[in-house]
């Protein structure tokens, strides 16, 4: 059965509702099926005094099995109903406590995706940082190699103008 928390009847309620409907004696449901003598009208002398009133009038002319019976499925209705309301309740307090936990998770969640965000732009900084200091390493000791050979082409070219400069003179 399905539990429906908009309305007032759970579905445990209604269950015994239905029951005590299917238990109620034939002569309450079809009054023209029942005997005669239970309906007739009592005598003179079994009249009720002035102070009863008409329920408890009624109330009387039903067997006390019955009335018992009918009071016993109210109370269990109540029971029921009260059951399930505890428990709805019960559930929507877990509810909320799992929603404040989960809250907390993502919250947890963002704040640690965060930090990884920023950590992976700062090792994206260190490694264009690394990049750029290795390409200015790069060009400084190319420019000193560069600077080294032309000395030493300036060395060997002087020696050479030298000698070719003797041999001339």
């Amino acid at each position: 059965m399905v539990v429906s928390l908009s309305g007032c009847c759970t579905s445990g309620t209604l269950l015994v509702a239905a029951l005590a409907a299917l238990l109620l004696p034939t002569p309450y449901l079809l009054p023209d099926i029942a005997d005669e003598k239970r309906l007739a009208p009592a005598s003179q002398a079994e009249q009720p005094s002035s102070t009863e009133t008409g329920i408890w009038r009624v109330i009387e002319s039903f067997p006390k099995i019955d009335l018992f019976l009918t009071g016993l499925l109210l109370f269990l209705g109540a029971v029921c109903y009260s059951c399930e309301w505890v428990q709805c309740r019960l559930m929507e307090k877990r509810i909320r406590k799992l929603n404040g936990y989960l809250s907390e998770s993502v919250d947890r969640v963002r704040v640690a995706d965060a930090q990884r965000s920023q950590l992976e732009a700062t090792l994206d900084m260190v490694r264009d940082a690394t990049n750029e200091y290795n390409l200015l390493l790069y060009l400084m000791l190319h420019q000193r190699r560069d600077q080294k050979a032309r000395s030493q082409s300036q060395d060997l070219n002087f020696c050479a103008d030298k000698s070719v400069e003797e041999n001339v003179i």
